[in-house]
This record gives C-alpha cells, structure tokens and sequence, in this order.
C-alpha cells in the first residue's frame, strides 16, 4: 500500500512535534548503558511512501566516555511488497542527545535479498525514564537510495 508523497505529512509533523517540546538536559537518561525502542514513520522510496515499523537495541560501550554504542537495527516497510531491514548497528554519540548511527544491514523482500547501508540520525528527548526520539535515515540498496522518517518512544535500563 503506497501513499502519494504530497498527501503524506504526518511523519513530517510528528518530528517537528518532538522538536518543539523543548530542550532537555544533555545527559538526562545516559546512565544506562542499553537502550531500547520501537518507531514508527515512513519510508519514501521512487516518489512512493510507504508505511514503516521497526526496532533498535544499543549498549553503550564505556571506552572513550561512552561515545560508541553497538547494536541492532531492524525495520519493515509495506508498500507494494513488504521488505524487512535487519543489522548491526555502530552508534556514535558526537555532543549530547545526538545519536549519528551507520548499519551494513540485509534487505529482503522475501524473494530477494540486497546488502544495505544505512545512516542515520537521532535525536533523544527525555521524558521522565522514556526518551521520544525523532529519527531521520537514509538508505542505499540495490543502487537505489530512500529516505526514512520516523518518531521512536524507548527506555534506557
């Protein structure tokens, strides 16, 4: 099921949304060295929107003052045929809430199956022990490059 680009802004509108609830202190939150969420958002691919769902799991590594978290990244876009996205994530953490991620992944449509490369960046908003995390990737495969717009809720612990 595909979604005409001009009609689609509520990804769009769910970001600026969790950027303008406010700043929040630079490290609220960073204690715990994994972090978990779910998004939700859209993948835009050939002028073509397709609805999207995924997952990340990050453990923040101590070496060099927690600047470096690995993990998993996973998601699944339905548009004309589901593909699933699925890889080891390297995350960065340059200046406070900001979160730059970089995932060689394999794509699937369940008949085919592409190498993927994925860039991505995070902002975290801490709401009490929940952060509300703007998210905005791109995508590379199969010579092919798409961008992804997605609103993630997750827990450090």
């Amino acid at each position: 099921m595909n979604i005409s680009c001009q009609k689609n802004w509520v990804p769009i509108v769910m970001m600026w949304v969790a950027l303008l609830v406010g700043p929040t202190p630079a490290h609220a939150g960073e204690d715990h060295p994994h972090h978990i969420s779910l998004f939700g958002g859209a993948k835009i691919s050939s002028g073509q929107v397709a609805p999207l769902i995924g997952a990340e799991y990050e453990f923040r590594l101590e070496a060099l003052n927690g600047l470096l978290g690995i993990g998993v990244v996973t998601d699944a876009a339905f548009g004309d045929h589901t593909t699933l996205v699925v890889g080891p994530g390297l995350f960065i953490h340059p200046a406070g809430s900001l979160v730059l991620v970089l995932v060689p992944a394999l794509e699937t449509d369940f008949s085919h199956e592409a190498f993927a490369l994925i860039f991505s960046t995070i902002y975290h908003f801490h709401v009490g022990d929940l952060t509300v995390s703007p998210k905005f990737d791109l995508e590379y495969a199969n010579n092919h490059l798409a961008y992804i717009t997605s609103l993630g809720i997750g827990i450090g612990f």
